[in-house]
């Protein structure tokens, strides 16, 4: 997750695809993340553990790559020195599948 004031997020997570008509798929992503926070993102973003939430609608164009469009919601997993972060995100875009 990469934010335009120079945040980045890394971190490993699950995610689950539900075919909901022919051609488009539910999906919801849920990972836990370290956040290195810059001095522009505050006060809504911290750097320390999160949890990052996806809510996706895609639709593959091809065997690797599906139009998506997603709702992502990064907030603080309270497990860093009590400092909590909060960021939603709508994204419409293509995604790389492997």
């Amino acid at each position: 997750h990469f934010v335009d004031n120079g945040s980045i997020a890394m971190g490993v997570g699950v995610q689950l695809s539900f075919l909901i008509t022919k051609e488009f798929y539910l999906e919801y992503q849920l990972a836990g993340v370290y956040l290195e926070a810059t001095k522009a993102s505050a006060p809504d973003l911290n750097s320390g553990f999160n949890l990052h939430h996806t809510i996706s609608i895609s639709k593959p164009i091809s065997r690797h790559f599906s139009l998506a469009t997603s709702f992502i919601h990064l907030s603080g997993a309270g497990l860093d020195k009590g400092v909590v972060s909060n960021q939603d995100v709508i994204t419409l875009g293509i995604k790389w599948n492997l």
